[in-house]
């Protein structure tokens, strides 16, 4: 059974078995079998799924970017530590302070 299937017949078994009991109920009418061609979502459904699917995939890009853009600032803030420490090095090199 593929996954379609799979998805599909718990629905399909669930209309039919309502079906039928409805009929017997309204109608007295008992049928020995129903045959369902196919499900198909309507298309507002399949767009607001799409829709859906659009907005997940905006948050996530929006969330890697604004963890980028921190790993970015943070790798910036270490970049101009080590340079500020390596010039304060030079600094006290060239004045004759003993290195550390």
């Amino acid at each position: 059974m593929n996954e379609a299937n799979a998805v599909e017949e718990p629905i399909r078994t669930k209309i039919e078995t309502d079906t039928s009991k409805q009929l017997e109920s309204l109608f007295g009418l008992r049928g020995r079998r129903s045959q369902m061609e196919s499900i198909s979502p309507s298309q507002e459904f399949m767009e607001s799924n799409k829709n859906a699917a659009v907005a997940a995939g905006n948050k996530l890009r929006t969330a890697e970017f604004e963890t980028n853009k921190e790993g970015a600032a943070a790798k910036g803030d270490a970049d101009a530590v080590r340079t500020r420490a390596e010039g304060d090095k030079q600094a006290a090199i060239l004045q004759g302070a003993p290195q550390l």
